[in-house]
């Protein structure tokens, strides 16, 4: 990653009728103040806010709805970033100005070749889906909250759980133990996830299709019994009579094949759109009789979501516009259940008219037989249902080797990105950090922190009770120290 130098901020809020211009010289800076609550945090994090990190601010400073400019350099370029709300405008060097609508996605992507920030992480909702996480997570380990930062490591700012699981990744990418190649690597797994997808979904309609073609028109043993080439010429001497009917019933067992699927994917949307419909419901009851304030906060990542009359009339809107879906998807049910009924009907009808043809050619099919006892009607069935299996075994085949194939490949560059980290390199990485971190701790005298459980950056969480109150908080400055460290040796001192 590339050295990022604050220079110079500047802040003005419309609703109070103020600003200031605040400048950083080019070593250490010290904020001060006349008394403890003139807003020197504010200061600290606004730096930070600027460039698209969500600090926490207390409410009193969210109301003065304030727009700063951060200037700054990257290595040799100078540049700017202004921002107002989720709105940030990048000034270039040469003068030129570029807007985003938000912190997230192309400014996300922007901001961290800037600074050489090669970090992915996975879309919540769609794994396949890599992104550039937003800024927070580049500056996250160099920045300590004074609240939230001592009660639990990196945790600095808000926000930060749009991504599910993502401490590992970021953790070992700022220490030193994920690099751009595992990236890169990660990328081409996740580009064939959505083939693999496609592919297994195919594979588990033919599934289906084939258990409703068992089940109308099961395969004849005596089917079974002879090879391709004997049902092809059997399926040919009786062509005359029987080819219409035959081709009729493929395309009926086919019809009910595919409603049936349809019907059950109505059906199950119902259930997803009913349960959504009555979810909503009990929001719009809580929102209304269980919270006085027209704002409320996540307790997981402490986000804070309007509840105002408006939104609250959302969530009303959003159920009605749920019921509405579930009606028109039980509608959508009954109609396939009529469809299959009449479908069914006139297979029905089919199988009538082709036993009444085999009853002429039983003979044929088996000529010293008994024409009287003979299932000439189940033959013929077994051969229409012989045939749509052929068609459809010959699909999921394609498909099962599509899905072995990128199975294969993705173990091998599995198998390639564990190799990036030997076994060995990582646990002198590991030896290297834990050295470093009793270090800091024998200076901060943390002699009632337990540090033996933690061997790697990663192994934080088992700092949090060790310890009385205030080793405690020194145990974790320790820990924050020792991640500094190695992130300087690892990176900036190589520049």
């Amino acid at each position: 990653m590339k050295k990022l130098i604050f220079n110079r901020l500047t802040a003005i809020s419309d609703s109070i009728g103020c600003g200031g211009q605040f400048e950083l010289g080019p070593k250490l800076n010290l904020i001060t103040g006349n008394d403890n609550s003139v807003g020197k945090s504010t200061l600290a994090k606004l730096f930070l806010w600027g460039l698209g990190c969500d600090a926490q601010f207390d409410t009193t400073w969210s109301a003065f709805d304030v727009r700063v400019l951060v200037e700054f350099r990257i290595e040799d370029e100078a540049l700017k970033i202004a921002r107002q709300g989720n709105q940030v405008w990048l000034g270039k060097s040469d003068g030129s100005w570029q807007r985003y609508s938000k912190i997230t996605g192309d400014y996300a992507a922007t901001f961290a070749e800037l600074v050489g920030f090669k970090a992915l992480l996975p879309n919540r909702a769609d794994a396949s889906k890599l992104e550039v996480p937003p800024p927070a997570f580049y500056f996250l380990p160099f920045y300590i909250d004074q609240r939230k930062s001592w009660d639990q490591a990196w945790a600095g700012f808000d926000g930060l759980h749009q991504y599910a699981k993502w401490q590992k990744t970021i953790i070992e990418y700022h220490t030193g133990y994920l690099g751009t190649r595992h990236f890169e690597i990660e990328r081409a797994l996740t580009i064939t996830m959505p083939k693999k997808r496609e592919a297994q979904e195919v594979v588990k309609k033919i599934e289906a299709a084939i258990s409703v073609v068992n089940e109308y028109a099961p395969p004849s043993d005596r089917i079974i019994a002879i090879s391709s080439d004997e049902v092809d010429s059997l399926v040919a001497d009786i062509a005359e009579s029987l080819s219409h009917l035959q081709k009729h019933q493929e395309e009926l067992l086919d019809k009910i094949s595919k409603l049936q699927i349809e019907k059950e994917v109505a059906e199950s949307q119902l259930k997803i759109a009913t349960a959504a419909a009555k979810e909503l419901g009990e929001d719009y009851t809580f929102s209304v009789e269980n919270i006085e304030k027209d704002v409320l906060v996540c307790p997981i990542c402490g986000t804070e979501h309007d509840n105002s009359l408006l939104s609250r009339s959302s969530i009303l809107a959003d159920r009605d516009k749920a019921l509405e879906v579930a009606d028109r998807l039980s509608t959508s049910v009954r109609t396939y259940e009529v469809k299959l009924a009449q479908l069914k009907a006139v297979l029905s009808n089919t199988k009538q008219e082709i036993d009444a043809i085999e009853k002429r050619c039983a003979t044929k099919i088996d000529p010293d037989g008994d024409a009287a006892n003979q299932s000439a009607s189940a033959f013929i069935e077994g051969l229409a249902s012989a045939a749509v299996q052929k068609k459809v075994f010959r699909t999921r085949n394609e498909k099962l080797g599509v899905i072995k194939e990128i199975e294969r490949d993705n173990r091998l560059l599995k198998k390639q990105q564990r190799g990036l980290m030997p076994k060995e390199t990582r646990e002198d990485m590991n030896d290297e950090f834990a050295g470093t971190l009793r270090q800091y701790a024998a200076r901060l005298s943390t002699t009632g922190v337990n540090l033996a459980p933690v061997r790697a950056p990663t192994d934080y969480k088992k700092l949090y009770g060790s310890g009385g109150a205030a080793e405690s908080v020194r145990g974790l400055l320790a820990y924050y120290l020792a991640v500094l460290r190695r992130i300087y040796d690892r990176t900036y001192a190589k520049v």
